[in-house]
């Protein structure tokens, strides 16, 4: 269930979002921007859910809830937030590549 949750989300882009389906006038530079925000979110939701990103280093609550608000902020039609959010999840995936190799150095 946990898997599958960010695909359930995918009809509310749509919705938020009519780029998504190719409707209404945008340039190539709003079809990238949503579509990578999209990807962002959907993975950002996912890593939070589940509770590991690439690094296979867990995440703890708080780490878990920031993916969570960022994958909420990625989500939404939004321009500069959406910026900041982008910035947020990259710097969550340093810490985490380098809180997992910590991690494999200990054993």
């Amino acid at each position: 269930m946990l898997i599958a949750v960010p695909i359930y989300l995918i009809p509310f882009f749509f919705v938020y979002n009519p780029i998504f389906i190719l409707q209404g006038s945008f340039s190539i530079y709003e079809f990238i921007w949503i579509y990578l925000t999209g990807i962002a979110g959907i993975y950002a939701l996912g890593s939070g859910l589940q509770g590991f990103m690439l690094m296979k280093a867990r995440l703890n609550i708080v780490e878990r809830v920031i993916l969570a608000v960022t994958a909420i902020v990625l989500i939404a039609p939004l321009k500069w937030e959406s910026l900041i959010a982008l910035i947020t999840l990259a710097l969550m995936q340093v810490w985490v590549f380098f809180k997992g190799r910590r991690r494999a150095a200990h054993f």
